[in-house]
């Protein structure tokens, strides 16, 4: 009996020593499997953190570009009602966004510019293809103008069109620009007309005594013109009317000094006389564009104003008089005259 009690206590111990060691490996596997799970969920904070930064920056350069950018971007849903409009948009409609929300084109331009928007929009609607184009546009506080506006679809995840999106731009002074020149080409077509027409007419009244040189001002023989009777003319012509004895050439720069009185665009003055680019222009004229000589003066007042730092007149700039007809060049030119008689007609 005694030894049967031992073997039971010893089959008990083994037993209790087995699951304690069991119990060992099962805690010792689960220590691990929460050791590798914190290190994954640590992994995965790490990643979400990372993923939320970058979402941040890629939010600031959204904003960034959306905001600041000189153009107007803007979301409209399929009713065409404005679901986003960015900063310089709402600025050029004098409204905030708050107050485009929710409102069509209709309610800030002329219903003439809201049907020709809404036509585009319709294209792109139905086609879901993109739209690129100049549109001339009138708001109803009475701004015109044109843009150069791109319009495309937008869909949700799951690729639904959900509205229009869009980009414009302001190409009013350049759309002027090129209207102006086509009615300056049409002029000078006209013009080109005129001096054929009329340079027959001399033709047919000079008879056998005409020499064809093929020029654009002939004499009424048709030989180059003499330049000193042409000077002559024009120097008489000058005189009958009050005005001093300049050179023909003047008449060059004083077509560009009343150009810009006028308020041309540079580029169009470039193109008037002839320059090959618009730097020429604005290196020659720059000086007659209202404002270069106030913003100097001002510039010079303010630097004296910051070195003696104490209170005192502000500089006075008076203009000297000038004639703009009797403007002389710096560069020595050859005979406008002598390349004008001698030019071949086109």
């Amino acid at each position: 009996a005694l030894q049967a009690e031992v073997l039971e206590r010893q089959r008990v111990e083994n037993a209790l020593r087995q699951a304690h060691d069991e119990l060992e490996v099962r805690v010792a596997e689960r220590t691990q499997a929460l050791a590798d799970a914190n290190e994954v969920l640590q992994r995965e904070i790490t990643e979400r953190r990372r993923t939320g930064e970058a979402l941040k920056n890629s939010r600031a350069l959204y904003h960034s570009l959306v905001e600041n950018l000189p153009v107007n971007i803007w979301r409209t849903d399929a009713a065409g009602r404005f679901t986003f409009a960015n900063g310089h948009l709402c600025h050029s409609l004098g409204v905030t966004e708050e107050e485009t929300l929710g409102k069509t084109a209709g309610e800030f331009f002329t219903t003439a510019t809201a049907e020709r928007s809404a036509r585009t929009d319709r294209q792109v609607m139905e086609g879901g293809h993109a739209f690129e184009g100049i549109e001339e546009f009138e708001t109803r506080a009475g701004r015109t103008g044109y843009v150069q506006i791109l319009k495309t679809p937008f869909h949700d995840s799951k690729g639904r069109m959900l509205g229009i999106q869009g980009i414009s731009w302001d190409v009013t002074e350049r759309k002027r620009a090129e209207e102006e020149m086509r009615r300056i080409q049409g002029q000078v077509e006209r013009t080109n007309s005129d001096l054929r027409r009329k340079n027959e007419e001399m033709r047919l009244l000079a008879g056998d005594h005409w020499q064809e040189h093929d020029l654009v001002f002939p004499s009424h023989t048709g030989t180059p013109l003499d330049e000193r009777n042409t000077l002559s003319r024009f120097h008489a012509l000058l005189a009958s009317i009050g005005l001093p004895k300049i050179r023909l050439y003047d008449l060059r720069h004083t077509q560009a000094s009343l150009l810009i009185a006028e308020g041309k665009h540079p580029k169009l003055i470039a193109e008037r006389l002839g320059h090959s680019s618009i730097k020429l222009t604005m290196d020659t004229y720059g000086h007659l564009f209202p404002g270069a000589d106030e913003s100097s003066a001002h510039a010079m007042n303010q630097l004296f104003s910051d070195a003696y730092r104490k209170p005192h007149a502000p500089l006075q700039i008076v203009p000297q008089p000038t004639d703009v007809l009797s403007a002389r060049s710096k560069r020595k030119q050859s005979s406008p005259l002598t390349k004008l008689l001698t030019k071949r007609a086109v």
